[in-house]
């Protein structure tokens, strides 16, 4: 499947794997691909079609989000399996730059003590803004934020119901 400028890709995660949906131009006709990772729960998909390296991020225990301007950078709130929370009891944002290949730990500006977060499907996020920010809220009602690609990061607001998403947008 090779999507086409000017023809929508509709990226489908499931609790029984993947599906792409690709239209013609007019939206009338759908090519349907999947499912990927059959029997397996899809929590995250993105679509990185950025200078022609067409590919699809996807996750089955983590949510990720992909860099605004790097191709091969992604962020990833991991959750342990059975708790659904945080694992090892870090608040912790992992990042890839190499397609992932290998993820780096990003915990500066976070405290030491255990922290049981969970991060929703669409709770994390990043601006477009250079420097790329980075957002995620928690179902506790946090929602920190890193201005410099996940290099530092602050609690931004506290003290709100559960996070359900992070949008985040350059004005």
């Amino acid at each position: 499947m090779s999507p086409k400028k000017g023809s929508a890709l509709v990226l489908v995660g499931t609790i029984k794997g993947a599906f792409v949906l690709n239209s013609d131009p007019s939206r009338e006709r759908w090519e349907v691909s999947g499912p990927h990772f059959p029997g397996r729960v899809v929590y995250s998909m993105a679509y990185d079609g950025r200078r022609w390296r067409q590919r699809i991020w996807s996750s089955s225990t983590h949510f990720a989000f992909g860099h605004p301007r790097h191709p091969d950078t992604a962020y990833i709130f991991p959750l342990e399996r059975e708790k659904r929370c945080s694992p090892d009891g870090k608040l912790r944002v992992f990042r890839t730059r190499d397609t992932g290949n290998s993820w780096q730990p990003l915990s500066k500006g976070f405290p030491d003590e255990p922290a049981y977060e969970t991060v929703l499907r669409d709770g994390l996020n990043t601006d477009t803004l250079k420097p790329a920010g980075i957002y995620f809220g928690t179902r506790s009602g946090k929602v920190c934020g890193s201005p410099d690609e996940g290099e530092s990061r602050s609690l931004i607001l506290q003290g709100v119901p559960a996070i359900t998403c992070v949008k985040a947008a350059a004005v």
